[in-house]
């Protein structure tokens, strides 16, 4: 994608948009099957775009209501906060780990005091 591109791409027919003159079959489809449609809202993390979340058909379409719009926006956003959550879970993890790591460490290489 553009690093400018809106946040939902609504492209009705493929094969009359310019800029995806070379992604007519971009799935590696059987050659009989081209894309004519395609409907796409990012995914971002942290401000970076990571993904795209789309629609796509063999049909051209004319018209998507700016309903059908929100609903992939906000099913896009919904994966990006499963994404953020999953990184904050999985950092969360590995500090925690560390911390384990080094208190164990740290009892390991504390002599144990005999008392008489």
């Amino acid at each position: 994608m553009f690093p400018d591109a809106p946040e939902v791409i609504f492209i009705p027919d493929i094969s009359e948009d310019e800029t995806c003159e070379r992604q007519r079959n971009p799935f590696g489809l059987d050659e009989s099957i081209v894309l004519r449609f395609y409907c796409g809202a990012v995914i971002s993390l942290d401000g970076f775009r990571v993904g795209v979340l789309s629609v796509a058909d063999t049909k051209p379409r004319s018209e998507m209501s700016l309903n059908d719009r929100q609903n992939l926006f906000d099913l896009a956003a919904a994966v990006s906060n499963l994404v953020r959550e999953r990184r904050q879970r999985h950092l969360r993890f590995r500090k925690e780990r560390a911390n384990l790591m080094l208190g164990l460490n740290h009892n390991l290489r504390t002599p144990v005091g005999v008392c008489l």
